[in-house]
């Protein structure tokens, strides 16, 4: 399996790269939750994430439509679990 950059001109219709003026905020508060022992660990919203400003900012990416910020976190050595969503998604 060839898997590409999300710079690549391949990637084009999947998706597209969103400078976020929030990135450092919200990297330095994901630093700050600990790994699972094993595995790894799914939240969907995650309050830490979620003020005001930063959920401002990426609902107006979707049009206006409420968000959630959360996380997977962990280590995996497998591509065996893949999702599939109705709607966009923002990846950190």
């Amino acid at each position: 399996m060839k898997i590409y950059s999300v710079h690549d001109k391949e990637f084009v219709q999947y998706g597209q790269v969103i400078e976020s003026p929030y990135y450092d905020k919200l990297k330095k508060k994901a630093d700050e939750i600990a790994l699972p022992e094993t595995g790894s660990a799914y939240r969907a919203s995650e309050a830490t994430f979620e003020e005001i400003e930063i959920l401002d900012y990426y609902s107006q990416k979707f049009g206006g439509m409420d968000v959630q910020i959360g996380y997977c976190w962990g280590e995996n050595d497998r591509l065996n679990a893949l999702e599939w969503h109705k709607n966009s998604e923002i990846a950190v």
